[in-house]
């Protein structure tokens, strides 16, 4: 694999933040969430040196007393309080004429953009625990979202409320698993208990992917209703050089021969942040050992 650095010009954008998400959409172009920065950015088609970079929605306009807010409106005058997901849904339907969810997370909504303007599909803007329609929804700090186009819909890795929401594209919220309450339990859906979780993927059979950053794992929740704890654990890290180490302590430093980390089900993760997963089914996992981690789900 090779890692490449696509550097923005500070003279074009500002200083980029804190990119916490990205989101792939249609001809390749790329949509990140700049969470201190309070905006949404585009890179074009290709996401190349030769691409267009724009400031797709939110952020600070010379007008503006501060860099923060929640108006909903023209993408060029919307603004966001540290949005940490974005979804693109790659194709703009009449079911679904959505281009991106974001979660604007110290705002508590989910907000979408619909060609040129930003709407707020759910949430009161307090933090709250509550299923519903619209402003009668509450969530606390949502951040990562995964779009199911099967159902046309967004899961939301519902942070503060230890909980992964559903919300449709008229702006239903139900929640999908968990039950509001921290914890560590595998199970059924509504039964199962998750501490911190901080993002969310799809696989290609449809089943979640959870960071539970408060339980240092991965956890996946199939269509059926089940939750099971699939990388990691609770209390310990790993390098998969190295020995076990309480958490909270500096990880073993990779050795030089260059071969990638592969992590298995038995690997103990520390505060995972981001998880996704390709089409043949291997998962990555960034951890708060500032690496990027693989697990193959057929091989274990």
């Amino acid at each position: 694999r090779t890692v490449s650095t696509l550097r923005i010009s500070k003279r074009l954008l500002g200083p980029m933040g804190a990119p916490r998400a990205v989101s792939s959409g249609s001809n390749s172009s790329i949509y990140i969430a700049d969470t201190i920065g309070c905006r949404i950015v585009k890179i074009g088609a290709n996401c190349s040196k030769s691409s267009k970079i724009e400031n797709f929605a939110g952020g600070m306009l010379h007008n503006r007393p501060t860099l923060f807010g929640g108006e909903d409106g023209l993408s060029s005058n919307a603004r966001f309080w540290f949005p940490a997901g974005i979804a693109a849904t790659n194709l703009e339907t009449p079911r679904n004429p959505i281009r991106l969810f974001v979660s604007d997370t110290y705002n508590n909504k989910i907000r979408t953009l619909t060609g040129s303007h930003v709407n707020t599909l759910a949430g009161r803007g307090m933090p709250g625990y509550a299923d519903g329609k619209g402003p009668f929804a509450a969530f606390s700090r949502p951040m990562g979202l995964a779009y199911d186009p099967v159902s046309a819909s967004v899961f939301v890795a519902d942070c503060g409320n230890h909980c992964v929401r559903q919300v449709y594209v008229n702006g239903t919220v139900d929640t999908f698993a968990g039950c509001g309450v921290e914890g560590y339990h595998d199970g059924s859906a509504l039964d199962a208990t998750f501490r911190l979780p901080v993002d969310i993927a799809l696989d290609a059979e449809g089943s979640i992917l959870v960071a539970d950053y408060g339980n240092h794992c991965i956890r996946r929740i199939t269509r059926q209703g089940n939750v099971s704890t699939i990388i990691g654990g609770q209390t310990r890290v790993r390098d998969v050089s190295g020995p076990y180490i309480p958490v909270g302590l500096p990880a073993p430093g990779l050795d030089g021969s260059g071969t990638p980390i592969v992590a298995s089900k038995h690997e103990h993760l520390w505060r995972p942040m981001g998880v996704d997963v390709d089409k043949e089914g291997v998962i990555f996992v960034s951890d708060g050992h500032h690496r990027i981690r693989s697990f193959d789900q057929k091989t274990g």
